[in-house]
């Protein structure tokens, strides 16, 4: 390894997610984006175990 020079300090920067204001952007847009879908796949799972024209085994596939 390398020796180190005394008197210096060596500093380690940690990435986060949101280095800037885009990536906060992003993320909350694709937040958005999944739990609107999560909410739609619960309403059609829940129209389709509603429906009294399906039998069972149809609502089970």
């Amino acid at each position: 390894m390398g020796r180190e020079h005394p008197g210096t300090t060596t500093t380690h920067r940690i990435d986060t997610a949101m280095d800037s204001f885009w990536d906060f952007f992003w993320l909350l847009l694709s937040a958005f984006f999944f739990l609107a879908y999560l909410v739609v796949l619960v309403q059609v799972l829940g129209d389709l175990l509603r429906d009294r024209g399906l039998s069972g085994w149809w609502k089970a596939v």
